[in-house]
């Protein structure tokens, strides 16, 4: 009776672990099962992007998915791929970055003028206006100076471009010291690199220059 009784204890024992092992594997189930590819974990379902809530079962808003800046874009799904659309002014992905931004900062300057060239360095800063920098320490080849000493640079300017799209402005005609200049650019954004032509003209005379800035 007693090897009986042992017996019967040991089995007992061995039905409730069976018991709470089969309870505990139903618990990490997902009772509902996941939806659209999800998939289950310990009695949570991991969605695929684009999917939310216990099963999988919501179908996100593809602008929330992307996050477009709702300030200064709108998400277009009129194709198969949605994308933001930037309002004017506005780069990126998520359409958070000004045009602006990447101008910004230090350059090595080269500058021919007419045959005649030089090389100094030049910070663009921001503009007292929107949609526009500021060139600080721009040269030329008639504001005087020393081209050869860098310690003689003759008379900078600050020249103020307007932005037309993310990588083209122009120089709009300003009167300075050394004549009055205007032109056009582009920046390049593999290089952090600029381009600009531009035209001096004092007293009658029209000087044709070429600049090329590299981000330092």
């Amino acid at each position: 009776m007693k090897y009986l009784s042992s017996f019967s204890i040991l089995h007992c024992l061995f039905f409730c672990l069976f018991i709470l092992g089969q309870t505990a594997c139903k618990n990490k189930e997902c009772p509902q099962g996941c939806e659209h590819g999800g998939s289950c974990a310990n009695g949570i379902c991991n969605c695929p992007e684009g999917y939310a809530g216990v099963s999988c079962e919501i179908k996100l808003n593809p602008c929330y998915v992307l996050g477009c800046d709702t300030l200064h874009s709108r998400c277009d799904t009129t194709g198969s791929t949605p994308f933001c659309v930037c309002d004017p002014g506005w780069e990126g992905s998520n359409c958070d970055k000004t045009w602006i931004e990447k101008y910004i900062g230090s350059y090595n300057a080269s500058e021919v003028c007419d045959g005649t060239g030089q090389n100094f360095t030049i910070e663009t800063l921001y503009a007292p206006k929107e949609m526009a920098f500021t060139m600080k320490y721009f040269h030329n080849a008639l504001s005087g100076g020393n081209p050869n000493n860098p310690n003689d640079p003759g008379l900078p300017a600050k020249i103020i471009a307007d932005l037309h799209s993310p990588n083209n402005f122009l120089i709009a005609p300003q009167i300075m010291s050394f004549g009055t200049i205007s032109g056009s650019g582009e920046f390049y954004p593999s290089t952090k690199s600029m381009l600009i032509y531009f035209t001096i003209v004092k007293a009658g005379d029209s000087t044709s220059c070429q600049l090329t800035l590299e981000r330092q």
